[in-house]
């Protein structure tokens, strides 16, 4: 499988010119050299596809549950792209307004501790619609087209080589440029169910449009209306089913959201009067950057040209919303809104430290609303720390499914809140884990965040973390002034913007959590895919 680096970032873009010129002053030898060195938590472990598993029906590992009864809920999950902690007006901005996603909060329960399993966009996908650490399924790094600029892999290319002195964070190399094909999707698990499965949106598991193994109707969706890559990246092919209709949505994108919309109607429209319950994945480009408002929204909100974008997706969604009271099909339909991990460049993280990229809250801490009228309590905040990997083994379980039994599934059931249940049953010190490429960051435990260690970004250098050249400088304490010193243990209870460090004050809750993160560690390395006999 090929490597993969990590995708240009704005900032590379605009000093291009400059790196290019100091890798003629370095030399290739004196960068390759100062790669960035593994840590204690890194995950060097090769994956290949199991063709058994490949192979194997899927209702042969999903079982339906015995005693099911009851009509089975329609699903609509809406995915936001890089959308902020704090950017729906009820979190409190004044930039913006969202009057649909306000509403749906107040219909909904709404998850305060709600997070991504990885922080960015690729792996996050991954992870929603598997229900396992993206590292298992071999998207652990953004995935990029084969036939993406060169000048675009230049940029990536010099990052990598920069990164081991603490000059970038451009060191990705992604274990595979798809999702492996044997892994099991919501998508397919649902359709054991009797359900009628579609995708509008963004894909970006794999580029369908170099090659059509990966494209979502081989993952289980019986529709697809989906674009391949990131709004961002180019060429980037808009199918409609197996037929290329778009050979590059990236050249006019003004009018992407309300395209997503239509056909997110359509598709509901399509299935409201079938007997088979529907899931439909409604993924938007919105409000991942470059930013595309269309003529109707470009200058009308507070909040800038990002704001604009944010405010169009609202009201996508409001047209959504309004299809389902239209149709009937309200109590019929579960509606999820969450985003695939924090604000980018623009947004709002609510004060939250860090942003997409990094394992601080501001890069992983997502909303979650949940909405089952008749079922889940509205305007309830439930505080109990979850993950968008707890989506998959939830949905099984209230489409009457057991879990696959050929495989780990690392997310848990919060199905209690879909119910409108109690959470007394539900394990609060459930471990989540962070990771940034493949590398184990830190873990929570409850409310205690513990961090082995981290790309800081703060002054006087971009990163700090232990490994690299200016890292290891910054802990000798010369030339340059002491930096961050690792391990960082935060009390998100008290302390949910990562303030201040409690490492010596509560050293022995900090070792609790390293034995943990070291014991989850060596698991994945001993079983990264996390198979089971079968």
């Amino acid at each position: 499988m090929e490597n993969r680096n990590l995708l240009n970032r704005r900032t590379f873009l605009k000093g291009s010119s400059i790196m290019v010129a100091g890798t003629g002053v370095l030399g290739t030898g004196f960068l390759t050299a100062c790669s960035t060195p593994k840590n204690e938590f890194h995950l060097d472990v090769p994956i290949h596809v199991d063709e058994y598993r490949l192979n194997m029906p899927t209702e042969k590992v999903i079982a339906q549950k015995s005693g099911y009864s009851g009509k089975k809920p329609n699903i609509i999950l809406i995915v936001a792209d890089d959308l902020g902690w704090g950017d729906m007006s009820l979190m409190g901005t004044k930039s913006l307004k969202t009057p649909n996603l306000d509403k749906l909060a107040g219909e909904s329960v709404r998850f305060s501790n709600f997070y991504s399993c990885n922080a960015l966009c690729s792996p996050s996908r991954a992870g929603i619609l598997t229900g396992r650490y993206p590292q298992r399924c071999g998207v652990d790094w953004v995935l990029f087209g084969k036939d993406e600029p060169t000048k675009k892999k230049l940029v990536r290319w010099l990052g990598g080589k920069l990164a081991g002195l603490g000059v970038s964070d451009m060191d990705g190399k992604g274990k595979s440029d798809h999702l492996l094909q044997d892994e099991i999707t919501l998508a397919l698990a649902l359709k054991v169910a009797g359900y009628r499965t579609g995708i509008v949106g963004k894909w970006h598991l794999g580029n369908f449009g170099v090659n059509l193994d990966y494209h979502p109707s081989n993952y289980g969706f019986d529709h697809v209306y989906s674009c391949a890559m990131s709004n961002s990246q180019s060429p980037n092919n808009l199918y409609l089913n197996q037929e290329l209709i778009n050979p590059d949505i990236s050249v006019d994108q003004s009018g992407l959201t309300d395209l997503w919309t239509r056909e997110a109607l359509r598709f509901i429209n399509d299935h409201k009067d079938a007997t088979d319950p529907f899931l439909l994945y409604l993924a938007y480009t919105a409000p991942h950057q470059p930013f595309h408002p269309s003529k109707s929204y470009k200058g009308k909100s507070n909040g800038g040209i990002y704001g604009d974008v944010v405010e169009e997706l609202d009201a996508g969604i409001g047209r959504v919303l309004d299809n389902l009271k239209t149709n009937g099909l309200e109590e019929d339909t579960i509606v999820i809104f969450t985003s695939d991990n924090g604000a980018w460049f623009e947004g709002s993280k609510a004060g939250l430290r860090g942003a997409k990229g990094q394992s601080y809250e501001g890069g992983m801490r997502v909303p979650l609303l949940i909405r089952w009228k008749g079922q889940s309590r509205p305007g309830l905040v439930e505080d109990a720390p979850a993950s968008n990997i707890d989506l998959f083994p939830t949905l099984l379980n209230l489409a009457g499914l057991e879990l696959p039994n050929d495989r780990k599934i690392d997310g848990e059931d919060i199905s209690f809140a879909f119910r409108g249940e109690s959470n007394e049953t539900y394990n609060r010190n459930r471990p989540i884990y962070y990771y940034h490429l493949n590398e184990l960051e830190g873990i929570r435990v409850d409310n205690w965040k513990y961090i082995h260690n981290i790309n800081c970004y703060i002054y006087p250098t971009p990163i700090n973390r232990p490994q690299t050249f200016s890292g290891k400088m910054g802990m000798s304490r010369r030339p340059l002034a002491p930096l961050g010193e690792w391990p960082y243990l935060y009390n998100l209870e008290l302390d949910p913007f990562e303030n201040y460090n409690t490492i010596k004050t509560y050293p022995e809750k900090g070792e609790i959590l390293l034995a943990m993160m070291r014991q989850w560690h060596a698991g994945m390395k001993e079983n990264i895919r996390g198979w089971s006999n079968i």
